[in-house]
């Protein structure tokens, strides 16, 4: 099944992919531009982070989901909740940095941001492990 390891594995960048996009957002929200190098150290330093990520998870297996429950909707409640508790401690944090860092983008629309982008990066890790290769089964 060539196609579905070619999946997997875009599967498992897609939180690096969004964790990019997340800080790129930001930081046009902000008015503030990054330099090549910067941004070629920040790829550098997520994927790394991806690298050592994915060791990690190899160490230790997700157990396994109950009988008849649905890897996808599972995933997408547990990125709700995560992505709407970034959604409000984005804004929170957009509300105390607006004096320091100005931008005329709307509070509303920067937690927003926040809250899509958690929901996006959440929703991919957590869905990868849930529909991981399934054990041979028991005679």
């Amino acid at each position: 099944m060539t196609s579905e390891r070619w999946f997997r594995r875009f599967l498992s960048l897609c939180p690096v992919l969004i964790g990019l996009s997340w800080i790129a957002g930001t930081v046009h929200f902000h008015q503030y531009a990054l330099m090549p190098r910067e941004w070629a150290v920040l790829a550098a330093a997520a994927f790394a982070l991806h690298l050592m990520w994915l060791r990690l998870r190899r160490q230790r297996p997700v157990p396994p989901l109950p009988e008849g429950a649905n890897p996808a909707a599972l995933a997408a409640l547990a990125a709700s909740i995560l992505g709407t508790l970034v959604a409000i401690f984005g804004g929170v944090m957009e509300w105390i940095v607006q004096p320091y860092l100005p931008s005329e983008t709307s509070l509303w629309l920067r937690a927003i941001w926040h809250g899509a982008c958690a929901f996006a990066a959440s929703y991919c890790a957590l869905l990868l492990p849930m529909t991981g290769t399934k054990a041979p089964a028991k005679r």
